[in-house]
């Protein structure tokens, strides 16, 4: 079975027009090491999970449209996204 992506060339948004926040969840390490040790004292068990999803259900709010994928193209068309997608500069922080 095929799969494929939609991905937004997001390298071609520039700041202030297209977007005026950017954020990337990221943690340090102070932190991790912190929750390991907290764990561990509580004896606690740790679980990992991974969102594979998780650029895809954030609401949007405000207008951002996309020329129509490769092998889509309508002329006089575009996408008016509705939800983030991969690629986006705001999807982190959606």
């Amino acid at each position: 079975m095929e799969q494929s992506r939609l991905v937004i060339k997001g390298f071609k948004q520039r700041y202030g027009i297209d977007f005026n926040e950017t954020f990337a969840a990221v943690s340090r390490l102070d932190s991790v090491r912190l929750t390991v040790a907290a764990v561990i004292m509580k004896k606690w068990q740790i679980q990992h999970w991974d969102a594979v999803g998780a650029f895809l259900h954030g609401d949007i709010d405000t207008e951002i449209y996309m020329e129509m994928p490769e092998g889509y193209e309508k002329p006089g068309y575009v996408c008016c996204l509705a939800k983030s997608l991969y690629g986006l500069k705001q999807a982190p922080r959606i």
